[in-house]
């Protein structure tokens, strides 16, 4: 299939918010129309606090609306340490399990989330059923792929653990500065270069 890229460059978060909210409603009516396969695979690959987690928060947000669940039994996605004795919450936000209603219609969706360069490695050991079938899936299993969930968007997603993964959309997000590892949207000292590949055609109009 025919993989199409579009490239811009941007100094503002509200742009990026706008790329998710484009994937969001191309997902929502494809989904929706049944004329996409599912899973819809989207990997975000970037540099460090590059905003890759933004994806899964408003991607969430557009497809399910209000009516999204979280599954905390299938989740690892904060957890906390004690250092003589004074608790710290620390954001790991390894793997996310979400079920909802496409937004605006009653049909059930399921979103899987994963972080590669996290998935892998000091997980729960309650949680070695999903990271078993995690592995399949990402070594080319596509019926433990679908088991996952039928939007799945994988961060660090140039990570090798997912060379196999058949992605419908890729996007790249990289600092211009390549010493420049942080944003700061108040002062606009950032410019980002993203790509977008994608299988979906409409993804890069």
């Amino acid at each position: 299939m025919a993989r199409l890229t579009k490239t811009f460059t941007t100094s503002s978060r509200d742009e990026i918010l706008d790329i998710c909210d484009q994937i969001s409603k191309i997902i929502s009516e494809q989904i929706g129309n049944g004329t996409t396969k599912k899973p819809i695979v989207i990997g975000i690959q970037g540099n460090k606090n590059s905003g890759k987690s933004i994806f899964w928060d408003r991607i969430r947000e557009q497809i399910l609306g209000q009516s999204g669940i979280y599954l905390a039994a299938q989740s690892e996605s904060t957890d906390s340490d004690d250092t003589l004795g004074y608790i710290r919450e620390k954001i790991t936000r390894r793997f996310e399990s979400w079920v909802g209603s496409l937004f605006n219609t009653d049909q059930k969706i399921r979103l899987f989330f994963a972080n590669m360069d996290l998935l892998f490695s000091g997980y729960k050991m309650k949680h070695m059923p999903l990271i078993l079938q995690s592995d399949k899936a990402f070594e080319g299993d596509a019926h433990a792929l679908k088991e996952l969930g039928d939007v799945i968007i994988l961060t660090n997603s140039d990570n090798s653990r997912a060379h196999e993964v058949p992605f419908d959309i890729t996007v790249d997000l990289q600092y211009q500065n390549p010493d420049h590892d942080y944003w700061n949207e108040d002062k606009r000292e950032w410019k980002m270069n993203i790509s977008i590949t994608s299988t979906i055609p409409d993804v890069c109009i």
